[in-house]
């Protein structure tokens, strides 16, 4: 992988090109496969879905507390 820099705030990446493969897939360890992949979605989105309530309660523990964002701070542009 080659990487340049470009500007201050950007790169470019060159990466080889990966070559083709040839894979021999049966029938019933595809199904397995996506029964498989179904669950551990449903498992990850079932996680996610506790950590959102989870900093949905303490946003409302935030609110009831009255603990705010930090106010941002803007500093003044000197110019000569």
């Amino acid at each position: 992988m080659k990487i340049t820099k470009l500007t201050a705030s950007s790169i470019r990446v060159s990466k080889e090109v990966i070559t083709p493969t040839t894979t021999t897939y049966e029938y019933d360890y595809l199904v397995k496969q996506r029964a498989s992949i179904e669950a551990q979605k449903a498992q990850q989105i079932a996680d996610r879905d506790r950590e959102l309530a989870e900093i949905d309660e303490l946003l409302g523990e935030c609110a009831k507390l009255n603990v705010v964002a930090k106010p941002i701070e803007i500093k003044p542009i000197i110019t000569k």
